[in-house]
């Protein structure tokens, strides 16, 4: 009998890559009169970003200090905002509300994700195989449609966002829910995800075995072991998966 019965994925730098910004806002800068080049839509970017976002220290001591609630309208209102600060910073004046809803509308779709190659053919050859699929991530409401807009949908079970749960990873609230929707124990059930402290230590504080994905090679020394560099190195790793101890951390 093998030892998993389910596997969930994070999404964001698992499964999908975020495409440029730049193309996007440049479109609806245009369909509202405005043209602007990549270049200034670039800059644009860049002089709002550091004014609209906490630094990664700074947010994940809000984020903690929080117990990893989640304030859906409230994060919602700010990515508004910060679209919004781009297209005045690109000229659109009282426009710039309106061109931030359509972004923001835009942002559920292929315009501004993309799948990683390698993804499809392993999600189909995980299902042929017998494993429940799910996806957690920290995302906003609606991930259901961006997985159904990239063709991912039909590959799961159930697709879970931190916004409609609320609570994000690496609250094990996540993890039981997706737990109690495949009807796995944790000790049958896998996650695999490109943070350590999101994804890796989330999915073992919630008894669950952990699979680290580094698609970007930023692990020189890997904080957790088993880590993979692109998702078809996971059905090995299934195969073996007697071999391992599932819960190793790297020196």
């Amino acid at each position: 009998m093998r030892r998993f019965q389910a596997i969930f994925f994070d999404l964001g730098d698992t499964l999908v890559r975020g495409r440029p910004q730049a193309p996007s806002f440049g479109r609806i800068a245009a369909e509202l009169g405005v043209d602007a080049t990549e270049a200034q839509v670039r800059a644009a970017i860049a002089a709002v970003g550091p004014r609209a976002h906490l630094g990664p220290e700074a947010l994940y001591r809000r984020r903690r200090e929080s117990g990893w609630r989640v304030t859906p309208d409230a994060d919602e209102a700010r990515r508004l905002q910060y679209f919004g600060s781009v297209f005045e910073a690109l000229g659109l004046g009282d426009r710039a509300a309106e061109a931030a809803r359509r972004l923001r509308a835009s942002y559920q779709g292929a315009e501004r994700w993309e799948v990683y190659a390698d993804v499809p053919a392993v999600l189909e050859q995980l299902r042929a195989a017998g494993y429940t699929l799910g996806v957690i991530s920290n995302w906003a409401r609606r991930l259901d449609e961006v997985c159904a807009a990239l063709d991912l949908a039909r590959h799961f079970e159930f697709v879970l966002a931190s916004d409609e749960e609320g609570y994000m990873k690496p609250h094990p609230h996540m993890f039981e829910r997706a737990l109690a929707l495949a009807g796995t124990p944790a000790r049958a059930a896998l996650y695999v995800g490109d943070s350590y402290v999101y994804d890796v230590e989330g999915a073992r504080g919630a008894g669950l075995a952990a699979v680290l994905i580094d698609r970007r090679g930023a692990h020189r020394e890997p904080p957790h072991r088993p880590i993979i560099r692109t998702l078809d190195e996971l059905p090995p790793l299934l195969d073996a998966a007697d071999t391992w101890s599932w819960s190793e951390t790297a020196p």
